[in-house]
């Protein structure tokens, strides 16, 4: 049996794992909106192509230590 200390632990790391997660999911959203926001404003002749915007989200959603990296590393 785990105590009642043991059980709070248990209880806030999975709680902090579901809100990390939500973290995540909340910047790909403001990231689809900021783009979609972007897309619009422009000039029509400015609007980025579908492939520069998926890059840029890919380049965004990279884990921070991956995108310290440099193509050749």
């Amino acid at each position: 049996m785990l105590s009642k200390n043991e059980k709070q632990k248990t209880a806030m790391n999975k709680a902090g794992v579901i809100f990390k997660r939500l973290n995540e999911d909340r910047s790909r959203i403001v990231f689809l909106l900021v783009s979609i926001m972007l897309e619009i404003t422009m000039n029509s002749d400015e609007i980025m192509s579908r492939e520069e915007m998926i890059l840029l989200g890919i380049k965004s959603l990279k884990p921070k230590n991956e995108m310290n990296k440099g193509p050749h590393s």
